[in-house]
């Protein structure tokens, strides 16, 4: 049976991983892909420093968009939107080669795009860097249809201090997968429910 101080370890240590992973999540900018039901919604969170790729051009009007083999934009919109480079990554997310417009988005729009030229981020010209987030919704239609693979796809850019990442997780799931922060919002419940187990052993 484990000892107080042994329990106590146990959970702190528990603690700090779960602040580690919420941390983490927050570091870089990720746009998660799920079935909701009829619909596909685009969920964005985290944050982008762009203050390592500089600006490459602007796109003009821009609106949430995804198409598999180009790119992808989350958030409201149409707004007007930034091209920043160079980037590393990726040049498709899935097999698909049309253009599906998002019938609803609302946040801070932000996304990526592949040219033959280089790939960018594309955020609304109105951001300059820090904490983001947005979300997107295509109604009555699925991953399959959009032409998305799941998986997995990131785009990195910078060094040291200013690198950062730009990811895209497409579900295979109606429920999706844990992202890193839910991971860590889980190990925090679980050290808390521990402490007061602990606690309640002790009364007794």
């Amino acid at each position: 049976m484990p000892t107080p101080a042994s329990l106590t370890r146990f959970i702190a240590a528990c603690s700090a991983f779960a602040c580690l992973l919420v941390g983490s999540a927050d570091a870089a900018y990720t746009v998660t892909f799920r079935q909701v039901g009829a619909d596909v919604v685009a969920t964005g969170v985290g944050s982008l420093d762009l203050s390592a790729i500089s600006p490459a051009d602007s796109s003009g009007i821009n609106s949430s968009v995804v198409q598999a083999n180009y790119g992808l934009a989350v958030g409201a919109g149409p707004v007007a939107a930034s091209l920043y480079a160079p980037i590393s990554g990726p040049t498709a997310i899935g097999p698909g080669t049309t253009l599906f417009a998002a019938n609803s988005g609302t946040g801070t729009q932000a996304g990526v795009a592949s040219f033959p030229s280089a790939t960018y981020v594309v955020v609304d010209s109105t951001f300059t860097g820090g904490a983001l987030s947005g979300s997107s919704t295509w109604n009555n239609t699925t991953i399959a249809a959009l032409g998305l693979a799941p998986g997995t796809y990131t785009w990195t850019w910078g060094a040291g201090p200013a690198l950062d990442s730009f990811t895209v997780i497409v579900t295979g799931s109606q429920t999706g997968v844990p992202t890193l922060s839910q991971w860590g919002l889980l190990l925090m419940s679980l050290s808390l429910g521990g402490f007061a187990l602990y606690g309640a052993r002790q009364k007794n």
